[in-house]
């Protein structure tokens, strides 16, 4: 592949780095070897140019192809900073192996003015060429990482070291030469196998992460846009090298503007990332060495000046110092610290004042409700809270609320009570003080029981108590310790004399007069003669003998007779008349009146029949 693939998003991929670089990046680049001199030392740092040949980069007869510009790129920065940089140079794959083969050593060894010696290597026409990519060169990221971890050279004493990987594909040996010996291509193909692909990030980033602990942190760049771009995001995690602090790991698309490594799409763009990387690695670090070779050492960090340490305050009790292991350190010794109090003070000097304690809340005092109405401040000693309510609190009101604040409402809002009979307590309901449920004096005595009933001093006293039934009504009386019989009138058998004497409600009710008479007005009637005759002054009405007459102290209304004086005749029923035809037991029928004289014929017309046969014969 000969045309470079670019990337689509380059200006904001140049600023991240920079940013990175200025201030992202002190940690990892301050945990280099240590050194081991008492006089400052002007060490120039070593970096090496992990460089992909393989054959996606073109040959390098094509001067546009991705190779010459990677190599130009390579050769003008070890051309411009070769006094300040130790630079050295390793090409992958080994160019006398081929495939994934990796050299044991590097192609140029790091030291100052190694520029022309880097182009010698690389440039066509330089009296080192290797070259250049051929077309069966694989990409053996992994073996060259793990080689680069072994080589003296970048493991010395008194000297930074750092990598700078430039690939433009991922992890690929599909002809032989594989470091786990398993082809990354799916068999018979060029494509990769997808499970080789997410085991060689698994190595890759445990190499990246080895390379770190060893104090050589690894720069990664993508060249063009056939990278893995999920796999150099890991990498460039795992180094601490990340060119965002944004970035986004599991982005996978490069154009979304969220890689973690350093990405470039041509000969300006690489050059940009090695040039920030170059200026970053050259600067002053703490560790007691001149890196930047001016003749002071440390200078650009506040060494003397008051720091925090790893105490359990945030107080500046320590100074600055440069430790050569550990870069910037404060002499503050680890410790509890200062712990806060409360007193109105920053005690921990963490710009906070009593943070461990509750001041201002609201709290219950010592009065007598839960309402919490006062606020906690500082107490006198300085370890403390106290609540500042004060006074007696309030009191539980029968009204619905909970003025005590405990939680309950009109809880022991009621109150005591008493009537003749004892002691009792109003009891508060919803919000309503109920009655007294004192024993309450009893409308009349229980007759017998030995107790004051009615709760006036005295037992049985004056016991009368009224009663009735049907006849009407009477008293009953306490005698001797026990009830009286109820002395009103009881029932008799009913009589002929317009009286209810059994007191049904009814009067003169029933067959009182037995057969062929009737009872009508207070007395018994008979039936009348076969003629309708009656005897004694009595009045034949519908077959019976009446007497129209009302006994004394009675007057006729409406066929009853009606006790009392008979009213004026303006105010009296128009339909009575001067007989009394009154009928206790209710009018007799019409049927009542001629049976009688039904008879009589049905006798006559027999005795007629009786006649008629004699005189026939």
């Amino acid at each position: 592949m000969s045309d470079i693939m670019f990337l689509s998003n380059g200006e904001h991929t140049m600023e991240s780095i920079r940013w990175v670089l200025v201030a992202g990046m002190g940690l990892i680049l301050l945990s280099g070897p240590a050194a081991h001199g008492n006089e400052p030392d002007c060490n120039e740092p070593n970096v090496i140019f992990l460089l992909d040949v393989s054959g996606s980069m073109g040959p390098s007869s094509d001067p546009t192809g991705k190779y010459m510009a990677a190599v130009t790129a390579v050769s003008d920065i070890a051309t411009g900073y070769t006094s300040d940089v130790r630079f050295g140079l390793m090409v992958f794959p080994d160019p006398d192996q081929a495939y994934c083969g990796v050299s044991a050593s590097l192609s140029v060894a790091p030291d100052i003015g190694t520029a022309e010696d880097i182009k010698s290597y690389l440039l066509p026409g330089g009296a080192d060429f290797f070259g250049g990519p051929l077309v069966n060169f694989d990409t053996p990221i992994y073996q060259t990482l793990s080689k680069a971890g072994e080589l003296d050279d970048l493991t010395v004493e008194d000297r930074r070291s750092y990598v700078l990987l430039i690939t433009d594909g991922e992890q690929d040996c599909c002809t032989y030469g594989d470091y786990d010996d398993d082809p990354d291509c799916l068999p018979g193909t060029n494509n990769l196998d997808p499970v080789e692909i997410e085991e060689n990030r698994e190595d890759l980033v445990a190499v990246v992460s080895g390379l770190k602990d060893l104090g050589i942190p690894v720069w990664v760049v993508g060249f063009g846009s056939g990278v893995d771009t999920l796999t150099l995001n890991a990498m460039a995690v795992a180094a601490g090298t990340e060119v965002d602090p944004d970035c986004d790991p599991q982005e996978a698309d490069p154009e979304m503007g969220k890689t973690c490594y350093a990405p470039a799409d041509d000969i300006n763009s690489l050059k940009s990332v090695m040039e920030n990387v170059v200026l970053f690695v050259a600067e002053e670090v703490c560790d007691g060495l001149d890196n930047d070779c001016d003749g002071v050492t440390d200078e650009d960090f506040p060494v003397g000046g008051p720091c925090d340490g790893p105490d359990g305050d945030s107080c500046q009790d320590g100074l600055f110092f440069c430790d050569p292991g550990t870069a910037l350190t404060c002499d503050e010794p680890d410790g509890p610290g200062v712990e806060e109090t409360c007193n109105g003070e920053d005690d921990d000097c963490d710009g906070l004042t009593d943070e461990d304690f509750s001041v201002g809340l609201e709290c219950d005092g010592e009065d007598d409700d839960e309402c919490a109405e006062g606020e906690y401040v500082c107490g006198n000693t300085g370890l403390g809270l106290v609540c500042n309510e004060s006074g007696l609190g309030h009191v539980e009101d029968c009204n619905g609320e909970d003025d005590d604040c405990d939680g309950v409402a009109d809880d022991g809002a009621g109150m005591d009570c008493q009537t003749a009979c004892g002691k009792g307590s109003r009891q508060c309901v919803n919000g309503v003080l109920q009655p007294c449920d004192a024993p309450a004096p009893a409308e009349f005595e229980v007759c017998g029981n030995g107790q004051d009933d009615d709760c006036n001093g005295l037992t049985d006293e004056d016991f009368v108590r009224t009663c009735e039934n049907e006849c009407g009504k009477g008293l009953i009386e306490c005698v001797g310790g026990g009830l009286s019989a109820c002395d009103a009138p009881l029932p008799e058998a009913e009589a002929c004399d317009l009286v209810d004497n059994d007191c049904n409600g009814a009067t003169d009710d029933g067959n009182l007069c037995g057969f062929g008479a009737a009872c009508f007005c207070g007395g018994c009637q008979a039936v009348c003669g076969d003629w309708g005759d009656c005897t004694g002054g009595l009045a034949c009405d519908d077959g019976f003998c009446l007497d129209d007459r009302c006994p004394a102290g009675y007057y006729c209304a409406n066929q009853v007779c009606v006790e009392g004086v008979k009213p004026p005749p303006e105010e009296t029923d128009p339909g009575s008349g001067g007989g009394c035809g009154c009928r206790s037991a209710g009018p007799v029928s019409a049927l009542d009146g001629w049976i009688p004289g039904f008879i009589l014929a049905l006798l006559g017309l027999a005795v007629i029949r009786r006649s008629i046969r004699q005189s026939a014969l």
